[in-house]
C-alpha cells in the first residue's frame, strides 16, 4: 500500500511538472505589471469627492457672504427707520405754522386797506412805501416757512429713498416693496 501511494504521488508530481508549461499563467510575461484597479478607483473616487467638496464649499461661502450682506442691510434699514421715527416724533409744528400763516393773512388784508381797498382820491408815497415794506416782510416770512416745510418734506423723502434702495438690494432673498 505504501508503494501504491508513493507511485500515485509520483504520477501526480510528474503530471503537474509536465503539464505546467501548457498552463496560461506560464505563457505570460513576468515583466508585465498589471495596475491595481481598486487603487485607481479609490483615487478617482477621492478626486471626485474633493471636486464636489470644493464646489460645495464655494456655494457655502457665497451663501455665507450673502447672509452677512443681508444682515448688514437689515441693520442699516433698522438704523434709518429709527432715525426716520425720531425725525417724525420731533415732527413739524403744523399748528404753529397755521397760526403764523393766519396772522400773515391778517396782516396782508390790513396792508391792503387804503391801497387796494377803500382807497381815497390819491395814493401817497408814504402809504405805498409802507404797504410795500409790509408786503415784502410778509413775503419773506412766508418764504422762510416754505423753506422749512420743503426741508422737512425732502428729509422725509430722503429717508424713504434710503429704505427703498436698501430693500431693493439684490442680496436680499426676494424684492420687497415697503411703500405699496
Amino acid at each position: 500500500m505504501k508503494k501504491i501511494f508513493a507511485s500515485y504521488c509520483y504520477l501526480v508530481f510528474l503530471g503537474f511538472f509536465f503539464l505546467s508549461p501548457i498552463s496560461p499563467v506560464r505563457g505570460q510575461d513576468s515583466m508585465h505589471i498589471r495596475r491595481d484597479t481598486l487603487k485607481a478607483d479609490f483615487v478617482t473616487q477621492m478626486g471626485t469627492f474633493f471636486k464636489e467638496s470644493s464646489k460645495k464649499s464655494l456655494i457655502d461661502l457665497e451663501q455665507d457672504r450673502a447672509i452677512i450682506r443681508q444682515n448688514k442691510i437689515f441693520e442699516e434699514i433698522k438704523i434709518i427707520s429709527r432715525q426716520a421715527g425720531a425725525f417724525l416724533k420731533k415732527g413739524f409744528d403744523t399748528v404753529s405754522l397755521k397760526l403764523e400763516l393766519d396772522q400773515i393773512a391778517a396782516w396782508h388784508k390790513l396792508s391792503q386797506d387804503g391801497v387796494f381797498e377803500n382807497k381815497g382820491s390819491s395814493q401817497t408815497s408814504r402809504n405805498l412805501t409802507t404797504t410795500f415794506n409790509i408786503l415784502n416782510a410778509l413775503q419773506m416770512e412766508v418764504k422762510g416757512y416754505k423753506r422749512n416745510v420743503d426741508h422737512y418734506q425732502s428729509q422725509l423723502v430722503n429717508y424713504r429713498l434710503q429704505i427703498d434702495s436698501l430693500t431693493n438690494d439684490k442680496s436680499l432673498p426676494y424684492p420687497t416693496i415697503p411703500w405699496s
